[in-house]
């Protein structure tokens, strides 16, 4: 059974460097994204959002590779037994931490939306009056009355 870690040009290494990369430029994006949510920018945010799933792509493609890889060399458990003084240990070290920050900036990008979503259909709710279904102005562009009192003519 090879070892991962005595190799020259490691495999493992390798793949853990690109999903790094990935990870890296998954977290820049997710900023990014959140500066464009609280700005409101929804062209930006189209295009972020087609850049985080080719990013999510490769991140996905890399983790199984590399769970192929220490499978077919029985070393499962390989990179969680590594210590930081090794460079594998580093690399994983630096992708969990990667990982996780990547998750966070998720979570509150995802809070940051559903607060927009709130607000707009809270604003939604205004100009329907509240109460009421029928829109403030019909099909034709007139105001429309809520149905509520009298009509101020016969006042």
């Amino acid at each position: 059974m090879p070892d991962l870690d005595a190799r020259g040009p490691d495999p493992l290494q390798r793949l853990l460097t690109e999903e790094i990369a990935l990870y890296t430029r998954l977290t820049e994006l997710l900023r990014n994204e959140q500066q464009a949510l609280t700005q409101g920018v929804a062209d930006e945010i189209v295009q972020i959002t087609a850049a985080k799933g080719e990013c999510v792509n490769g991140i996905q493609s890399c983790e199984n590779q590399r769970q192929q890889l220490l499978q077919q060399t029985g070393q499962d458990g390989l990179l969680q037994r590594q210590t930081t003084d090794t460079p594998l240990g580093q690399s994983w070290q630096q992708l969990t931490t990667l990982a996780s920050q990547a998750r966070e900036l998720n979570q509150l990008n995802g809070r940051i939306i559903n607060m927009r979503l709130q607000r707009t259909q809270e604003a939604l709710a205004v100009l329907r009056n509240n109460d009421s279904t029928t829109p403030v102005y019909g099909p034709d562009g007139q105001a429309q009355g809520s149905g509520k009192g009298r009509p101020l003519t016969s006042a």
